[in-house]
């Protein structure tokens, strides 16, 4: 794939990095439960979250099994233009049927739409591992596609917002804008020339791989705190709606920020670049419990200092696992740990919930909010120092290895 001309480089990349700015999408009809709710009645409140919960489980069934599926019994292409389908089509489904459309065909085309979102991740990453040989090119693509779901999640949101003034069924017109990547997916993409090579092979993950994933889950799973955690916080501090919007923006600026400084980041610390992004965790909870524990309304700012860290730390993550897993994961199994890694990713943000109400339910449900920061850094320093001493090993190795290739 490395040899193929300009236009069709470029039409690939297009494809996916417009993939990867769909896939934080699937929330942005949450804006429009009251509405729906008029249309069904007979709903609860609390069912009605299905139409969010089903695409959850629905994603991460698919981004495993695509994983396990792609480059050995489905091709790349295929899988690409099936999943794309299912997103435009599934995703689009509640506004082509309109008001006669039952709740049950809506979980059921919710469904279809998270099984074709799901496969969207082990193909994105998969296919910019299989595109830039080149390190440090591989690396700026990696931060790049983070930039794109970062504004995916908040265009999303915010055309979502102005859709639903229309009625909630027009919010789904936003999911028919997946035929842009379909076009482009079927024009341009060319399959991996190892891919014939690879079918044979089973799939061997390596142990260094389960580690990355781990840490992953850890640091989304401490990163969500922050979400789950700082509108309680402000709001006992005396803070609107519109301040508490205005902090967590920081997180996605950082996090936009994080994706486009990620590819010069690596060239400047390579193996360290997950040492140095897990101080930033630990340094955003130092900062948020700091903020939230001063009386003091000038401290705001500080808030939003320790989101935007929490933001940037996030993407050094969620674009450096993957460049990790390319490095060392063998092509036949590169779309499987892909797979996995979303899988990991979405895991840790849930984990985030029972493991927190885990927490207040051994010091208490009367201690301070603010304390699960302390939790939260006490896991990070720990993970900070152990990452430290991984990434030492890891640039011993790369040193040596280097010195055994100029040697030959």
């Amino acid at each position: 794939m490395n040899e193929m001309n300009r236009v069709t480089r470029y039409g690939i990349v297009f494809a996916i990095m417009f993939m990867n700015f769909f896939i934080p999408t699937h929330g942005i009809v949450a804006t429009t439960f009251a509405a729906m709710a008029e249309s069904y009645p007979d709903v609860s409140a609390s069912a009605l979250t299905y139409v969010t919960a089903v695409v959850n489980v629905a994603q991460v069934v698919a981004s495993i099994g695509a994983g396990v599926l792609i480059g050995r019994k489905l091709k790349y292409k295929t899988a690409g233009i099936i999943s794309l389908l299912l997103f435009t089509v599934a995703g689009g489904f509640p506004f082509l049927m309109g008001e006669g459309l039952s709740f049950g065909a809506l979980l059921a085309s919710r469904c279809l739409f998270g099984l074709g979102l799901g496969a969207f991740s082990p193909i994105v990453n998969s296919t910019i591992a299989y595109l830039f040989d080149k390190e440090n090119t591989r690396a700026f693509m990696m931060g790049a596609k983070d930039v794109f779901f970062s504004l995916g999640a908040t265009i999303g949101n915010i055309i979502a917002g102005i859709l639903c003034l229309i009625s909630w069924q027009t919010t789904y017109v936003f999911y028919l804008f997946g035929i842009i990547p379909l076009v482009f997916f079927v024009i341009f993409y060319k399959e991996p020339e190892f891919v014939q090579e690879t079918k044979k092979e089973k799939i061997k993950i390596p142990k260094t791989a389960f580690y990355y994933l781990f840490l992953l889950l850890v640091v989304m799973l401490l990163t969500q705190f922050c979400w789950n955690y700082i509108a309680f916080i402000l709001t006992d501090m005396g803070y609107s709606s519109a301040v508490i919007g205005t902090i967590v923006t920081c997180f996605t600026v950082g996090a936009i920020l994080g994706g486009i400084a990620y590819g010069f980041c690596y060239r400047f610390f390579k193996n360290y670049i997950l040492f140095v992004a897990m101080i930033m965790v630990s340094l955003s909870f130092i900062i948020i419990y700091g903020a939230s524990s001063s009386v003091s309304t000038s401290l705001l700012f500080v808030f939003g200092i320790g989101f935007f860290l929490s933001g940037f730390a996030s993407v050094m993550f969620t674009a450096g696992i993957p460049m990790s897993l390319s490095l060392t994961v063998p092509a036949s199994a590169i779309a499987a740990a892909m797979g996995l890694f979303f899988a990991f990713q979405n895991f840790g943000s849930f984990l985030a919930s029972p493991v927190g109400q885990l927490f207040f339910s051994i010091v208490g449900q009367d201690a301070p909010i603010n304390t699960i920061f302390i939790f939260g850094l006490v896991v990070a320093l720990i993970f900070t120092v152990i990452v430290f001493i991984t990434s030492t090993r890891d640039a011993k190795l790369a040193k040596a290895q280097k010195q055994e290739m100029n040697s030959v």
